[in-house]
């Protein structure tokens, strides 16, 4: 079985590079735009005179970068030393320290979203809906326990050996966005504290490159069923989830599993905010509401809501299937670094959102034939 299907950006997503690039020397923020230096374009424009060059690299130095540019390329367009040109949605956050983060590129210079992320963020929801109902049956398994049944869920090999895992029969290919489609947010911590406001300003704002919100793409899944039955006859491999077994099962199980994290995360910070009187989640919970209504408003079988990328925390990283354990207590200290100094709150205590109150990495997914 294999579909076209179209993703489009519910939110901004992120999945980075690895690079973080410097304010005044790999890039360059004029008014609506952030200009993503290119070496090879700005080294064309000045030329390969020595003096000119041995400036350029004093420039860096002295983080007067922007001087140089002003001196080097009178008359020239920033687009013609740019490798890319981001939509600024970070106004005024930008220092002369600041960092970006940036998103993955392919050698085209295109911003996508790999075929791996999809695909993690899919099994993230079939592992949920399996080990909800392991939680149901065994409420009082250990860290440990839990974890053997999980990797066991989809690999019975005893060195859990990728080529007999039950995913290697799902296959998605990379999505593909447009030139354009890129834009720099900043990021700030919904962040349970002593203080009143619950949106952290004491920690800097990180500012990442992301695919920005309603754009679209189409990638491929395929569904390999004959080619399980055939390893199979070979090997002892796990079963192959229901939940896969068709588009439309798979399809209904994301939506459902979106659903339910939306809405406990909505039920959690109502409870909250109502409890503890705090305030700086109001405008999060009404964008979490308009992301549920989008989750309802999916043709069933047809289209569903995922989320992915980076920066989506524990709960969407993992499923939250612990959550049902009565032992999720125990797990805290070992899946939260220096448990100790955060007892008085709950886990997970923070989240990451856009100064626009909206969490990273919402898409929705519809099959197109």
């Amino acid at each position: 079985m294999r579909h076209k299907v179209k993703i489009e950006t519910l939110t901004s997503v992120h999945v980075g590079s690895g690079e973080k690039l410097i304010n005044n020397c790999d890039y360059i923020v004029d008014n609506n735009n952030v200009y993503i230096i290119s070496p090879e374009k700005l080294g064309k424009l000045i030329g390969t005179d020595k003096l000119s060059i041995d400036k350029w690299v004093a420039a860096i130095n002295n983080r007067s970068f922007d001087n140089f540019l002003a001196t080097h390329t009178q008359g020239t367009s920033k687009e013609q030393f740019s490798s890319r040109v981001l939509a600024n949605w970070a106004s005024g956050e930008f220092k002369e320290d600041s960092t970006l983060s940036t998103c993955i590129h392919d050698g085209r210079g295109l911003p996508y979203i790999p075929g791996s992320t999809i695909k993690g963020a899919i099994r993230t929801a079939i592992t949920a809906s399996l080990m909800k109902n392991v939680a149901k049956s065994n409420p009082n398994l250990s860290f440990g326990e839990s974890n053997n049944k999980l990797n066991k869920l989809f690999n019975k090999d005893e060195n859990l050996n990728p080529q007999y895992d039950v995913f290697r029969f799902l296959l998605i290919s990379d999505a593909y966005f447009e030139t354009g489609s890129e834009a720099a947010v900043k990021l700030v911590l919904l962040n349970q504290r002593e203080r009143e406001k619950l949106i952290d300003e004491t920690r800097a704002p990180q500012i990442v490159e992301v695919i920005d919100k309603e754009f679209d793409s189409v990638f491929t899944i395929t569904i390999d069923k004959k080619k399980y039955d055939i390893v199979n006859l070979k090997h002892d491999l796990a079963s192959f989830p229901l939940e896969m077994s068709s588009f439309d099962s798979l399809f209904r199980c994301i939506n459902k599993h979106t659903k339910e994290l939306v809405e406990s995360e909505i039920s959690y910070w109502e409870d909250y905010i109502r409890e503890s009187g705090k305030i700086g989640a109001t405008g999060y919970i009404e964008n979490l509401k308009a992301i549920k209504d989008v989750i309802n408003s999916c043709g069933e079988g047809k289209e569903c809501v995922l989320r992915l990328g980076q920066g989506i925390g524990w709960r969407f990283i993992t499923g939250a299937w612990a959550e049902n354990l009565e032992t999720f207590e125990d797990f805290i200290p070992r899946i939260r670094p220096k448990n100790d100094k955060y007892l008085q709150y709950d886990f997970p205590k923070s989240r990451r959102i856009d100064d626009e109150s909206y969490l990273l990495g919402f898409v929705k997914l519809t099959i197109e034939d």
